[in-house]
């Protein structure tokens, strides 16, 4: 009877321990799948700041770049209305260009304006619409109107734009 009594004590304290093992494997499984997930979330955040990070230094090198650039248009004042460039009253607004969409945009002439010195413009040069310091350019009107940049930096102090009107 003792042998049987001990027996099934043993049998019951095997089984017991072999619950036990087991829920401790499982639990072990579920932290190494919490802790994956963490080293996974982990790297994909440090995935995803140095791509933010990548983006900031294009950003900021194509804005820097953008500086060096200028847009011009000219026509008559019936085309550059009829293209939206303009107003109907003639008025040129830097706050309307904000609006400009892809279309507008692709009517200007991009330049780069540390290096433009001067542009030949077909027509007779009437006047520019957009706001240049007085000295820091020369026209010479003609069938073919040249404005001359004299200086540069002055010149486009006030906008990357320039908007000339032709009769």
């Amino acid at each position: 009877m003792k042998t049987i009594l001990l027996s099934t004590l043993f049998y019951l304290a095997i089984t017991q321990i072999g619950h036990a093992q087991n829920s401790l494997v499982k639990n072990y499984q579920h932290l190494q799948v919490a802790q994956e997930g963490q080293v996974s979330e982990n790297e994909q955040r440090g995935k995803v700041g140095s791509e933010l990070a990548a983006y900031v230094n294009e950003y900021e090198s194509l804005n820097a770049g953008l500086n060096s650039y200028g847009y011009i248009i000219w026509g008559t004042e019936d085309e550059l209305v009829a293209d939206g460039i303009i107003s109907k009253d003639t008025s040129w607004s830097y706050k309307e260009v904000e609006n400009f969409g892809r279309e507008e945009m692709e009517r200007f002439v991009q330049i780069e304006t540390d290096s433009l010195n001067s542009i030949n413009i077909p027509g007779v040069l009437e006047y520019m619409l957009t706001n240049h310091a007085n000295g820091s350019y020369q026209i010479n009107k003609g069938e073919i109107s040249e404005l001359k940049i004299i200086e540069k930096e002055k010149f486009w102090t006030n906008g990357n734009f320039l908007v000339l009107v032709t009769k």
